[in-house]
């Protein structure tokens, strides 16, 4: 509401409204005080966004952990009619005989792959390096027919075997270890291909490895903390094998020595003779003459779960 006009003391009406008292002056302890709430006021609101914006990150990175935990834990898909092929890429053995360069045994390899390919499987090759795998040149002394099939139906495939960092454990319901003595070099403790293994295995899917690539399986940890083969019947090559391939000096470790240090029931058979062992999920044979049999009694476990699915 408007003032009312006042009189002044001639009895006139003074029409000039009042003149409005002068806000006091802020002393500098004012100013101060004012720029300090300020500062107070900035560095709640700041402190609040940090607070605001860690709770977030954690959040993405909680969501971001638990998402990763089920991609890395998901089951392997039982209607995959693929193997993986495990394969060395070490050559070397450091012999004075140059006829004595590694690499995997090629009858292992090539009767595998002619046993799974019958039975309607598709074998995926991976090697720690990628690419061509090395032939151990004495494997190539025995020319069959399917040595000679295996290379020419599978040498693209070979020149350009995979890393395991390219591999998906979840298309594979099973991973065979291919023999030979390079596989006693860098398969043993590759934690790429362990992972892969222990991840088929925790998952319900096979392991098979036959002669030196028993040495793959070894340090294979599962996700209950035990080793794959820890208390199980496990065969492969033998020491009374190595003894007579003359390569006991060059080799880093005996394989059956090894095996039994990590607390396996080994079963050997007789020299260069078949032997194979089946305990659960996890095959293993003894020598090249077990490759079939290895083969045979996966696919059997296979089939089995085909026909209870």
């Amino acid at each position: 509401m408007p003032k009312k006009p006042t009189k002044n003391t001639k009895g006139a009406i003074n029409t000039k409204p009042s003149p409005k008292k002068a806000a006091p002056k802020k002393t500098s302890v004012d100013l101060e005080v004012q720029e300090q709430k300020a500062r107070h006021k900035e560095l709640s609101e700041f402190q609040g966004s940090k607070a605001l914006i860690a709770v977030i990150l954690v959040a993405i990175i909680a969501i971001g952990s638990l998402l990763m935990n089920l991609y890395n834990n998901r089951p392997i898909d039982l209607s995959s009619k693929k193997v993986l092929f495990v394969m060395t890429s070490h050559s070397d053995i450091k012999s004075d005989n140059p006829r004595e360069t590694t690499g995997y045994w090629l009858s292992e390899a090539s009767e595998a792959y002619e046993a799974f390919r019958n039975a309607g499987y598709e074998p995926v090759y991976v090697s720690p390096k990628g690419g061509l795998p090395p032939i151990d040149v004495k494997s190539l002394d025995f020319i069959t027919y399917p040595n000679k099939k295996f290379l020419r139906n599978e040498n693209d495939k070979l020149v350009a075997t995979f890393k395991p960092e390219d591999i998906d454990y979840a298309k594979y319901r099973a991973i065979y270890f291919v023999g030979g003595h390079g596989a006693m070099f860098d398969l043993p403790n590759n934690e790429a291909l362990q992972e892969i293994t222990a991840k088929i295995y925790d998952n319900g899917g096979v392991v098979a490895a036959v002669c030196h690539g028993v040495a793959g399986i070894v340090n294979v940890e599962l996700k209950n903390g035990k080793k794959l083969v820890y208390a199980k019947e496990v065969t492969g090559f033998t020491n009374a094998e190595e003894e007579k391939t003359g390569l006991k000096e060059v080799i880093p470790f005996m394989l059956q020595n090894e095996l039994e240090a990590q607390g396996v029931i080994f079963r050997a058979g007789k020299d260069f003779q078949e032997n194979v062992i089946v305990s659960g999920n996890l095959i293993t044979g003894q020598n090249p003459q077990s490759t079939h049999k290895v083969v045979q009694k996966v696919i059997d476990i296979l089939e089995t779960q085909n026909y209870n699915k």
